[in-house]
């Protein structure tokens, strides 16, 4: 399924977040917001056809990894600047798979 099929199924309403996926475990935030807003962000756009790796529904929120292009390399080899990301998670941008539900879980508690 490519990512604009995936969010034209979707409810405008539904709380929507969007991460690069590669096969290191290192998802890239692309989008936080609801759904419809994600179908006009500029930033989204650039994604639309990319295949959906994994979606799932967690804590009322809809979450997304496409496929990342360079899916077999790390982040750091195909972004400028990554090597003042570090290893630290305040650091870096991009979240493994088990930071994005901690994440979820802590969002769900606040609201």
């Amino acid at each position: 399924m490519k990512l604009y099929e995936m969010l034209a199924t979707t409810h405008y309403y539904q709380k929507t977040w969007i991460f690069e996926n590669n096969a290191c475990d290192q998802n890239m935030p692309l989008f936080k917001g609801m759904a419809d807003d994600a179908r006009k962000d500029d930033v989204i756009w650039d994604w639309l056809m990319c295949d959906v790796e994994l979606y799932y529904c967690e804590y009322g929120t809809l979450v997304i990894l496409v496929r990342d292009e360079n899916y077999n390399e790390r982040l750091e080899k195909h972004y400028l600047y990554s090597d003042r990301w570090g290893t630290e998670k305040e650091k870096r941008p991009w979240r493994t798979s088990s930071e994005i539900d901690m994440e979820l879980k802590k969002q769900d508690e606040n609201d």
